[in-house]
């Protein structure tokens, strides 16, 4: 979580979440589920942090978020 924020300040809680339950290895659906969120909203959520860490569309979250 403090290399996500270093590499972002910007970036908020539920997104931090969101990005937790990425590197847990959820999907879309299962991050849904578990935080209580439409797949749109999760969507939308990983768009934002995409676009917030300048990662281009075609880069898995999954692997990013183990890389660091």
């Amino acid at each position: 979580m403090n290399k996500i924020k270093e590499l972002c300040s910007k970036i908020n809680d539920t997104e931090l979440e969101v990005c937790a339950l990425i590197k847990l290895g959820l999907t879309t659906k299962e991050i849904a589920i578990a935080t209580n969120s439409t797949y749109k909203a999760i969507e939308s959520i990983k768009y934002r942090v995409r676009k917030k860490l300048n990662l281009d569309s075609g880069i898995n979250l999954m692997l990013f978020f183990n890389e660091i």
